[in-house]
């Protein structure tokens, strides 16, 4: 009888470490990007055409300003996902509840940078003005959001990733 009374506890036992384990409840955030303020602008900058050549070349790298505001009743840090050829980079921003923040993509990085964050920024390089505007430099563009990390025995959960739809600009 007390190997059943074992087996009775260890299976207790079992079904608290089961209940122990967390569903983390998702963030109460909701990233929505308002195309009637994106702004863009230009940097000139002048860069080496090719590794161990002197020959430079120049051109223009858009900045773009797209405001985000958190929808929902729980503060976040949203992320915005830029890719254009493959290549691309990320900008984070904790955006309260309620407010707006607005992203600025980076300019020209020094020549002193790795090439692999060279070569990023380059897929937005272009030779005329004409070419910056967000609908003919056409890159990918997406927000994450609402992922909860509380270390690596914490009840954690990932991102949600939702794309933005660039004709929707103004």
């Amino acid at each position: 009888m007390t190997k059943h009374i074992q087996l009775v506890l260890l299976l207790a036992l079992g079904a608290v470490y089961l209940a122990a384990c967390c569903e983390p409840s998702p963030r109460k955030s909701q990233p929505i990007v308002i195309t009637t303020t994106y702004s863009d602008s230009s940097v000139y900058d002048v860069f080496p055409t090719g590794l161990g050549t002197s020959a430079t070349d120049s051109g223009y790298y858009p900045i773009y300003h797209i405001d985000v505001k958190n929808g929902g009743v729980e503060s976040d840090t949203f992320t915005l996902l830029f890719s254009r050829q493959g290549l691309g980079f990320s900008i984070s921003q904790f955006v309260p509840s309620g407010q707006t923040v607005t992203f600025k993509t980076p300019g020209p990085i020094k020549d002193t940078a790795d090439i692999t964050a060279q070569d990023i920024y380059r897929t937005f390089f272009v030779r005329s003005t004409d070419s910056i505007n967000i609908k003919v430099m056409r890159p990918t563009l997406a927000v994450r959001y609402g992922g909860v990390y509380n270390g690596p025995e914490g009840c954690n959960s990932d991102p949600i990733q939702i794309p933005i739809d660039i004709d929707a600009f103004r």
